[in-house]
């Protein structure tokens, strides 16, 4: 049973390089601005990278170096799109920056503050996204204007339900609530 499955594994590499080999062949006649077209994606690319590996022996120069071709422009491709993505998070928080500071000209410090906070990085978030996010000066500069624009300063603790009601003394010092949960609190 094991001589049947070296061979078995055998007779799939030999198979699998005779495309290898068609491969190349495309790959080496094509012309200069058409060779990325020719190489390795994929499934033939994961399969090819484990022989650089496990069979490098067994590939020509040619073949070794139209795989390392192939891994190259997939490391490339990967690159280029980790920069795109950085730079859709970079502008997505200039416009969240942008619309905290258009709330807190509303008057909606809190609003502000809440969209400020999306633009900018969290290490603490469970999104991968949230937490890789590039700073963004503009986003931190938003937070800061929305909190020195709310006007809550404190919360008041104390009630276990909804307040119906709030009277605020004439000098603005205390406060008297009225609550659901039937007590009023100074």
């Amino acid at each position: 049973r094991e001589l049947n499955g070296v061979l078995q594994e055998e007779r799939e590499f030999l198979v699998a390089k005779g495309q290898l080999e068609h491969d190349v062949a495309e790959w080496l006649a094509a012309p200069e601005d058409r060779k990325s077209g020719s190489l390795l994606t994929g499934n033939k690319l994961a399969r090819a990278r484990t022989w650089l590996v496990d069979r490098a022996g067994d590939l020509t120069v040619n073949e070794r170096s139209f795989v390392q071709a192939s891994i190259d422009r997939e490391d490339r491709q990967k690159d280029e799109a980790a920069a795109r993505l950085q730079e859709s998070l970079r502008t997505e928080s200039f416009y969240r920056a942008e619309q905290a500071m258009r709330a807190v000209n509303n008057g909606d410090a809190v609003t502000g503050m809440l969209l400020a906070l999306e633009g900018l990085p969290d290490a603490t978030a469970e999104e991968e996204l949230q937490r890789t996010r590039p700073h963004v000066p503009e986003a931190e500069h938003a937070l800061d204007a929305a909190w020195q624009a709310q006007r809550e300063r404190a919360v008041l603790n104390g009630h276990r339900e909804s307040v119906w009601s709030a009277v605020f003394s004439p000098d603005g010092a205390r406060v008297l609530t009225a609550s659901a949960d039937k007590t009023a609190r100074l």
